[in-house]
């Protein structure tokens, strides 16, 4: 059996030690928190602190971002959308499905479905609009469903996304 860092230098894992985490926590929380107030906060230097968030950032770890609450921005309607994608076009559909601005989040999944993604619009005429027209017919999609969302419980905010004047 292999010893645990063994096992994440080949998982390609990037270790924290808890300053690094304890960075991360406090400013995923509010990232108005700045070095001073981290520094305070545990017993270190700004400095140390606006050195380690530069390391964090360098090492795409952490990134620091503007959040919003899209339906307090205009944009009040949330769908997941699962996709199951005949296996030899799944690349090309994803490709195609991530470059529609309207698509915030996409994964390949396992599972019933081979792709999920989540949206972000202004009304439902503009989802129906966007299922209907606007991602087209991308090749080897096999079925489509859609789910909307009722009620954010957590992750209420996401990052600022709005490109519309």
């Amino acid at each position: 059996m292999k010893k645990h860092n063994e096992s994440n230098k080949l998982n390609k894992i990037k270790e924290l030690d808890e300053i690094d985490s304890a960075i991360i926590r406090v400013m995923g929380n509010d990232a108005r928190n700045g070095p001073k107030t981290i520094s305070d906060k545990f017993g270190i230097s700004a400095s140390t602190v606006r050195r380690r968030v530069a390391n964090l950032v360098k090492r795409d770890l952490m990134r620091v971002i503007g959040v919003c609450n899209p339906a307090e921005v205009g944009y009040p309607v949330c769908a997941v959308m699962a996709f199951s994608v005949d296996n030899a076009f799944i690349d090309r559909f994803m490709e195609e499905l991530a470059s529609h601005e309207e698509v915030r989040w996409l994964s390949r999944t396992t599972g019933q479905y081979d792709a999920i993604a989540l949206v972000y619009m202004p009304s439902f005429e503009e989802l129906s609009e966007f299922i209907r027209k606007g991602m087209g017919t991308p090749k080897g999609l096999r079925e489509m469903e859609t789910f909307m969302c009722l009620e954010m419980k957590k992750g209420l905010h996401v990052p600022i996304f709005m490109t519309k004047d």
